[in-house]
């Protein structure tokens, strides 16, 4: 694969490598093919121009003489808030879990070949954008918000910093508080009236409980119609009426740097899916989208107590152990991982016949302790149950660190894991691998090798094992939180397993110990989605009371169902950062990281007299002081407030108080230039 588009110029790499791909999903007779990771086909689209051009020297060089490229974490601009969640938006398995999601649930997905495809998308795309909001609370940040199609301001740009190299494309960028406009360029036309209009439409099919098919014939909407609708898959009944909002959507905010195409700039990020989640907009047209599929929910009304309640058994207690040596009982850790990464295999480095081997790239990444349930059952009959198991996390506070009331909670509610177990008659004591949840799949098949794999595997390949790399990164199962701890509430609920079982097509096989499978948010491979009830169960919908309405807190809800229980638990982050075994060899040196000895500031590596420039040094931002209260003039030595660090100068504002409106210097003592603001 590599050696065909690197001697071929004229084959688009990635569009070869995703035809390819799609075929191995498809053939009976390519079933069980092994793709390997697609961070290290096309490394360009998950990493910065300067790594690129490293790797690539790397590559020119014997393998004895080469050396480890450090790639450093998004640096946090304190300018830039949302700068603070690049560590999450940028991990290569996150972006690599949405590729390969899409790569099986494509548009043009024949019927019957993907079950519930249209209920997974809206699944799927939910837990992702909980678990970023999720994320975004533990930073101090509040939840995403929706983007409005009739307001057409889009505050936060961005910059990917990203090259295709192999295609020539340098990715278009988003400057702050750009504008929607209509898209009218040679090979996209999108007008933001449609969309408007295509959202108005499906809001009222919600409001009627019904959708028009191509002949006006009502049909019932369920939330699988829904999803192919809102997304526009060739499953959708009516798309010339219901429109195609959602990649549509995405297309209208990928050009929005040159929408007519003026200054013929490449689309940008949002445009395609292994890239989309890096830009912070992408989470914001996604709670737009959730939220459409919220209000379908909301209109199915509460679940009833017989749909919950499974009489006979209870929940006991709840507890986790982390194996982290001395960790106390319902405490969680995160750390930073560094990782190994072989780019040699990319299809954008030229290689020689003499410079073959391994290019290694160390990646850093969130990461955990892994961790046991422990999780005490009592089944009051007289024969064996069979059940499944569900676990849910959610955080107890918002980001002002208030308790958060059901309402908001049930809508920040992600999977944890989702198993089945028999319950035998009496007390049942059932402890669970983190490690085996059914949303995650490890790193190993997220970014190693797959040689070892294959070396010893026997020909006949599980059918489901065509769909390894399909799942949610296991290194993001847990937030980061912060050094102090943040709570949490992990929700396990019991719900009976003879109601759970659907019955197989027989065709395919569960998959096998090479290849752990993320069924949650993958299903298998062209056979039924294993469980019978709503994804998402119960939070999926809002939730009863004795007196009909949603219960105002968790622990009032928990009292009525007794076949669920709740445990508040900390997560410690522990900022330290572990290297993961395997890779690249131990003691191997390191190429000096261009990332981190970049500025902040554009600057040129070389003078015109050839010479290096003169680096800037930027003094520490000094401590803010308190704001001031009343209206005499401040000792300008006290106050810090509201402080900007503009290379060496700091600008000072007092919001309703008082304003200096020059710039000085973090030692100046000068007394004039305040005014006093009323």
């Amino acid at each position: 694969m590599t050696t065909l588009c690197r001697d071929h110029p004229m084959v688009n790499s990635q569009l070869w490598l995703f035809a390819f791909a799609s075929s191995a999903l498809e053939r009976d007779d390519m079933r069980g093919f092994k793709i390997p990771s697609f961070v290290e086909i096309c490394p360009d689209l998950f990493i910065s121009p300067t790594i690129s051009r490293l790797a690539q020297e790397q590559a020119m060089m014997p393998a004895a003489n080469r050396k480890k490229i450090p790639v450093s974490l998004p640096p946090m601009n304190p300018l830039n808030p949302e700068s603070a969640l690049a560590y999450f938006r940028e991990d290569i398995g996150l972006n690599s879990h949405h590729y390969h999601w899409h790569l099986v649930y494509t548009r043009d997905s024949p019927k019957g070949k993907r079950d519930r495809k249209g209920e997974l998308f809206y699944y799927m795309h939910s837990q992702m954008l909980r678990r970023y909001n999720v994320e975004r609370l533990g930073n101090d940040l509040s939840l995403t918000q929706p983007i409005s199609l009739d307001d057409e301001n889009i505050v936060e740009g961005y910059f990917p910093k990203l090259y295709s190299t192999n295609a020539g494309r340098v990715w278009g960028t988003r400057q702050t508080n750009s504008v929607l406009q209509n898209i009218d360029r040679s090979d996209e036309k999108v007008l933001i009236q449609d969309l408007r209009t295509w959202r108005d439409r499906i809001l009222e099919a919600i409001d009627l409980k019904y959708i028009l098919g191509p002949n006006r014939e009502m049909l019932p909407l369920t939330i699988d119609l829904l999803g192919d609708v809102i997304e526009s898959s060739t499953l959708a009944p009516n798309e010339k009426f219901y429109g195609s909002l959602h990649n549509l959507g995405h297309v209208l905010l990928a050009f929005i740097h040159d929408p007519l195409e003026l200054h013929r700039e490449e689309m940008g990020v949002m445009g395609d899916t292994p890239t989309a989640m890096r830009d912070p907009v992408f989470y914001r047209w996604h709670t737009f989208i959730d939220d459409i599929f919220d209000k379908f929910k909301v209109s199915l009304g509460p679940y009833k107590w017989e749909e919950l309640i499974w009489k006979g058994i209870q929940v006991s207690s709840i507890s986790v152990k982390s194996s982290l040596p001395d960790s106390q009982p319902n405490t969680l850790h995160t750390n930073w991982m560094e990782s190994d990464i072989d780019l040699g295999r990319g299809l954008d480095i030229r290689r020689g016949p003499d410079n073959g081997g391994p290019v290694w790239a160390s990646f850093v990444n969130l990461n955990h302790v892994s961790f046991i349930y422990n999780i005490s059952i009592t089944n009051s009959g007289q024969i064996p149950f069979p059940a499944t198991i569900r676990i849910f996390m959610a955080p107890r506070h918002s980001e002002r660190n208030r308790r958060l009331n059901l309402s908001n909670q049930r809508k920040l509610f992600f999977e944890l894991d989702k198993f089945p177990h028999t319950l035998k008659p009496g007390k049942n004591e059932i402890t669970r691998q983190s490690k085996d949840s059914s949303v995650t799949i490890p790193f190993e098949q997220s970014f190693q090798q797959l040689e070892k794999i294959v070396k010893f595997t026997d020909d006949n390949i599980p059918l489901a094992e065509a769909v390894c790399s399909c799942g949610w990164p296991s290194h993001l199962l847990l937030p980061r939180a912060k050094p102090e701890g943040v709570a949490y509430d992990i929700y396990v609920i019991v719900s009976n397993g003879a109601e759970d079982q659907i019955k197989r097509k027989g065709k395919t096989e569960l998959p096998g110990q090479n290849c752990k499978e993320s069924l949650s948010f993958c299903g298998i491979l062209d056979d039924l989605y294993p469980d019978k009830r709503a994804m998402g169960y119960p939070w999926d919908r809002i939730l009863p009371d004795g007196n009909g309405n949603e219960p105002l807190s968790l622990s009032e809800f928990v009292k009525q169902i007794p076949n669920s229980n709740v445990v508040e638990v900390k997560i410690i982050h522990r900022n330290e950062t572990l290297h993961r075994d395997g890779g690249a060899p131990v003691g191997m040196e390191l190429v000096p990281d261009p990332e981190k000895s970049r500025p902040s500031s554009p600057i040129p590596s070389r003078s015109r007299d050839g010479t290096p420039p003169r680096q800037p040094v930027y003094p520490p931002v000094p401590n803010w002081g308190s704001r001031p209260t009343s209206p005499e003039k401040p000792d300008f030595g006290s106050y810090r407030e509201d402080g900007v660090n503009t290379g060496g100068r700091y600008r000072f504002n007092f919001p309703g108080r008082w304003r200096l409106g020059r710039e000085v210097s973090p030692d100046d003592k000068d007394d004039e230039g305040w005014t006093h603001v009323e």
